[in-house]
Order: structure tokens, then sequence, then C-alpha cells
């Protein structure tokens, strides 16, 4: 087996090959995995391929390739004590019993704390039935190296992961529509912000569940399929409430054939905004209201002397300068204005 032993140069585990002890005649281990139909197709399967292993009912080693030779190495120098057994090197014992136990072949993953960098890997352990395929007299196991793979899938998950923080932060959720404008994408924000999930939204025309609001100018061309942005779309949400979005779109086109396939983009709730807009011009327009039925003459001027309202009340007061009241106006201009027009006869 490979066995590491203390006192190397650098401080680190020697391992010294001895697996010759339990890797007995290749014939024997390949007719007892059923490739005894050429010999030296079996011998370049098993010695170049994944890392594998054949165990006798009691867990015993009976043989391993060069790959699973190479990951016991590598266990031994990441964790001396990762191979419990020097006699009988099994990586993997407790998946090895269990396919044993449950006659039914058992997936496992695990890590190799290897340096500079962890290898994850991902095998399979099965029984082997003997030529009567009634019961199992072996058990045995393949490697795969899904480090690449892991790798990918946390870059993959912080793409996404950056791609969600950047869509929150200028949207409220993302859309896609097929040529037919029928929804295939929605994002898991939209249930926030209409109560609907989105596996509901999924092959439902974008025109069955809201619309554009303003006709004409403000209403994207969806025809000439060109970029529209924060274009008003009201949409009824889970309580029959209408909502209003700013929708922002981009055409998407086959990348191999040109053809139109589509519009993607993102979406943001103006409900509230609109809504408190509406109220302040609603407030805005009381108070114009009780200033213009007012008796009195009234103009209000802000911080820099610029006129923000008057009444008509004022206007009758000052004739000469009334054309010129308007908001923005400086309280200076005005009374220049007055003066050149003989409004102030003392002037």
């Amino acid at each position: 087996m490979a066995e590491a032993t203390q006192g190397s140069a650098e401080g680190k585990p020697r391992v010294v090959d001895n697996r010759a002890a339990w890797q007995p005649n290749f014939n024997g281990a390949a007719l007892a995995l059923g490739l005894a139909a050429d010999h030296r197709i079996a011998e370049a399967l098993l010695t170049n391929g994944q890392p594998a292993y054949v165990a006798d009912q009691s867990g015993k080693l009976v043989y391993a390739n060069d790959g699973y030779h190479e990951l016991l190495e590598m266990a031994l120098m990441s964790n001396p004590a990762a191979i419990s057994d020097e006699d009988n090197p099994i990586l993997s014992p407790d998946a090895l019993n269990q396919a044993l136990q449950a006659c039914e072949p058992v997936w496992i993953k695990q890590t190799l704390n290897t340096e500079p960098t962890p290898r994850n890997l991902r095998s399979l352990h099965f029984p082997i039935a003997n030529e009567d395929g009634k019961s199992e007299v072996l058990v045995g196991g393949v490697y795969y190296d899904i480090s690449r793979e892991s790798a990918l899938a946390k870059r993959v998950a912080s793409t996404q992961a950056r791609f969600d923080d950047i869509t929150r932060l200028i949207s409220d959720w993302v859309w896609e529509v097929d040529k037919d404008f029928n929804l295939t994408f929605v994002s898991a924000r939209v249930m926030e912000v209409f109560g609907i999930h989105p596996r509901l939204m999924l092959d439902t025309n974008l025109f069955d569940i809201g619309s554009f609001m303003d006709a004409g100018r403000d209403t994207p061309d969806l025809e000439w399929r060109s970029p529209f942005r924060d274009k008003l779309f009201s949409i009824v949400d889970a309580e029959g409430k209408h909502r209003q979005c700013q929708l922002s779109g981009m055409p998407v086109f086959d990348s191999v054939t040109g053809a139109f396939a589509g519009f993607r983009g993102t979406a943001t709730d103006i409900t509230a905004q609109l809504e408190a807009e509406a109220r302040a011009t609603a407030a805005q327009t009381r108070l114009y209201d009780v200033i213009e039925s007012s008796s009195q003459a009234f103009a209000l001027f802000d911080a820099e002397n610029r006129l923000v309202v008057c009444n008509e009340k004022f206007r009758e007061y000052h004739p000469t300068t009334a054309e010129l009241m308007k908001p923005g106006v400086t309280f200076e201009e005005l009374i220049t204005a007055g003066a050149e027009r003989g409004q102030f006869s003392d002037a």
C-alpha cells in the first residue's frame, strides 16, 4: 500500500510504494469485474481510467488501479490519518459498507485537503454479483475529480449573486419573453412586488397580465423590435390592485440565424412614487385654491426672493406688472419694472 512515515526533510509524510501487497494478479481482478472478454481492453480501461478499486465482502481491498493509488498518496500527504488501516487502504470505507449492505449503488462526495487547493471527489460504490447474478461477492468503486466543476459552480453562484445584487439596485424584477411575448423567465423578486409566484407567470402572455399605460409617443414600438426604457406599464397584483411599473427592454436575436427571439429587460414598481406625487399635486392644488379664493392680496417669495405663487387680487393691486408675475420672477425684477412703468408715483 501507500504508507506514510514521518521524518522527511520537509517535515511532511513520505509515501512509500508497496501497493503490490494489495494488487494481485490482474486477470483475476478483470474476471471479477466481468471484463474477461479481452484482458488487454480490460487492463487499458482499468489501469488508465478513473481511479477505481474492488474489495471483497469483508471490505478487504483486492484490486486498485494507478489512479486510485495516486489518490491514496494525495490523501496521505494531506492527512496521514486519512487511511486508518495501512494494510487495507480504503478511501471511503463507509460508502463501501453502505453499498454492501444496501445491495445497490451509492454516490458520495468528499474532499481531500491537498495543497495548494483542495480536491473535490464524487465516487460511485456498487455491489458486484457472482456469475449467477444472485448474490454479491464483491464491491467496486470509481472516483471522479469534480474540483473544476465545483470551482465553476462557485464562480457561477458568485456571478449570479453579483447579478442579483445589481438587479436589486437598479430594478425590482427581471423578465424575459419569447417572440410571441410569452413570459419565459421572471425573477423571484416579483413575488415580493406583486405577491404572485414567478412560476404562475411563466408561459403567460405579457399583455395578459398588464398593458402600457400611454398610447402613442410613450408606447414602445414592439413591431420594430427596438430597445425601450422606463415605459409605464400597469399590472394587476395578487390582490387585484393596479400597480404601475417602469418597464425597460432589449430585443433578443438568435445567435445563429439572427431571427427575433423575444425581449428581456427589467421592471421597477413606481406605484408608491406616483401615488405620493399625486397626493403632493392634490395638496398643492388645494393650497392654490385657498390662496386664489382669498379676498386679500397674497404673494409668496422663496429664500432667493423669487415668486412662488400669487393670487389674482395681488395682480389687481399691481396692474402694470401683472403679466410679469409668474413663478421664478424676482422681487427686484418686479420692483424695477414697476418703477420704469410709473407704478410708483414717488419713484
